[in-house]
């Protein structure tokens, strides 16, 4: 008689590994975009500020592109059209197409 070189417990241990990978995909929820601009690195953030960013759903490029940090109230430009700048509601630097559930819309001039 032959047998097919698969075990029961090679089958259990491939069935328990399948509910992580599936976690974490689910836990990344796109948001690393490799297109957008790193204007920080992950590794230099506090445990806090990573906390925080992860409370208001920080994203490096907002879905809706009218809704990005570039014209939120809460965000200030290092310079003219600068891709990065700092953001009062998370105290530190971001992206300017990035987006959070904080995102307040920009008085526009002369409105």
């Amino acid at each position: 008689m032959k047998t097919s070189g698969i075990s029961r417990r090679g089958i259990l241990q491939a069935g328990s590994v399948t509910p992580l990978l599936l976690l974490l995909g689910a836990c990344s929820n796109g948001r690393q975009d490799p297109g957008a601009t790193a204007c920080v690195d992950p590794g230099s953030l506090t445990s806090s500020e990573r906390s925080l960013r992860g409370t208001v759903r920080y994203t490096e490029r907002a879905q809706n592109a009218q809704q990005s940090c570039e014209s939120c109230v809460f965000f200030h430009p290092e310079s003219a059209g600068a891709a990065c700048g700092r953001c009062d509601i998370l105290s530190g630097t971001v992206n300017a197409s990035g987006h959070c559930i904080s995102w307040s819309a920009r008085e526009t001039q002369g409105a």
